[in-house]
């Protein structure tokens, strides 16, 4: 049992540094209110640590639970295994869905976002998908962008569209990702109330 003994304590050694860092990404996300979910994995850590450290101590010839055999713990951490990959996994989806985008149709982004910004829908559809250019004050690079695409880009559109009141109308401060050279940027783009390019701001690294 020494090697048993051995490789379930630096099992818990490798849990106790996925603590430490769960902890800095909980105390990060919590000023942006989206730290329930790693709270959650967080204590699933825990549970898989004070299990590794009891079968560690059973290896070791210390049993704690004589009521508890090896076949339940076991059992047990699959099966809280199997949650935490897929609680891991939905995390990593939003995640990568927030730096990359989310696909759908321009139809189903044009939808998105008159529902949003409470448009009239007789506005013209072509106005939506209508590409823009702009260049990036850090790269130079020409970047083409259509409103469709920025709502594709966002999965939160307050995130990625602030509506201002104006003149009886609404303006729009567009925020256009772009995969620049030293990573990706957010540009701040202007558009009328009649979704027309106005201005764009300095760049800003995500």
């Amino acid at each position: 049992m020494y090697f048993e003994t051995i490789l379930v304590t630096a099992g818990a050694g490798f849990l106790t540094i996925g603590l430490i860092l769960s902890n800095d990404i909980v105390r990060t996300l919590k000023k942006q209110k989206l730290a329930t979910p790693w709270i959650i994995l967080r204590l699933l850590i825990f549970f898989f640590f004070f299990g590794y450290a009891f079968m560690a101590a059973r290896f070791a010839g210390v049993d704690i639970l004589t009521a508890v055999s090896n076949d339940s713990i076991v059992a047990l951490v699959f099966f809280f295994g199997s949650v935490f990959v897929v609680l891991l996994a939905f995390l990593n989806r939003d995640l990568f869905a927030n730096i990359f985008g989310v696909q759908m149709s321009d139809r189903q982004a044009i939808a998105k976002f008159l529902h949003y910004s409470k448009l009239d829908e007789d506005i013209d559809e072509s106005q939506l998908t209508k590409k823009y250019s702009i260049r990036c004050d850090n790269c130079g690079k020409v970047i083409r962008y259509s409103i469709a695409d920025i709502v594709r880009a966002h999965p939160l559109l307050e995130r990625g569209i602030i509506l201002e009141q104006a003149m009886g109308g609404k303006n729009f401060t567009l925020y256009l990702r772009h995969r620049c050279r030293d990573g990706f940027r957010e540009i701040p783009v202007f558009h009328d109330c009649r979704l027309e390019y106005r201005s764009q701001k300095s760049s800003r690294l995500l």
